[in-house]
């Protein structure tokens, strides 16, 4: 009788955050086809009542991204061999990788030169963005910018790709 194949738990939280990260691609897409045809138009064109409900579609995608940035950093930490307990906060999941794991992830973000700040800077400006994206309709002391959260589940989704040995039902 053959074994039965079980996910690892690394596995199981990459697989969700994969399915959070495809859904934000796609709720980022409709967001973004509706900005292009404002911005091409130099803000002439005039949105149609499905599209001033779809621009905010793009708030949900980062709130998914956050999300799926969290569980990425999860599952490298349990690869790693580390544990994470009930954190959410971004630096304190990053400070449980391995070095080398650090080490890649801050090296890929810098190579993007994402809005011209390090990696360590905007990870501690953002270390709560799923709560802060969570609660977009509360005050905030100053503008926040919501796309550190995809450009670091851009980052990440790779690295747990390769590290992460994808899940196969025989």
């Amino acid at each position: 009788m053959e074994e039965k194949k079980v996910m690892s738990n690394a596995q199981k939280i990459k697989f969700q955050a994969d399915i959070y990260y495809m859904s934000a691609n796609l709720l980022m897409n409709e967001h973004d086809e509706i900005v292009t045809k404002q911005t091409e138009s130099k803000f002439r064109y005039k949105l149609t009542d499905e599209e001033r409900e779809k621009i905010f579609l793009g708030l949900l995608a980062h709130c998914l991204y956050a999300f799926c940035a969290e569980l990425y950093m999860k599952s490298l930490i349990l690869v790693s061999g580390n544990d994470y307990d009930k954190i959410h906060r971004f630096d304190q999941l990053f400070v449980k990788l391995d070095s080398d794991l650090k080490d890649q992830v801050e090296r890929e973000y810098n190579s993007k030169n994402y809005y011209g700040t390090g990696f360590v800077d905007m990870l501690k400006e953002h270390s709560d963005d799923l709560q802060k994206i969570r609660y977009a309709y509360e005050p905030q002391d100053k503008p926040y910018l919501m796309s550190f959260a995809k450009w670091f589940a851009d980052i990440l989704k790779p690295i747990t790709d390769a590290k992460i040995e994808k899940f196969e039902r025989k």
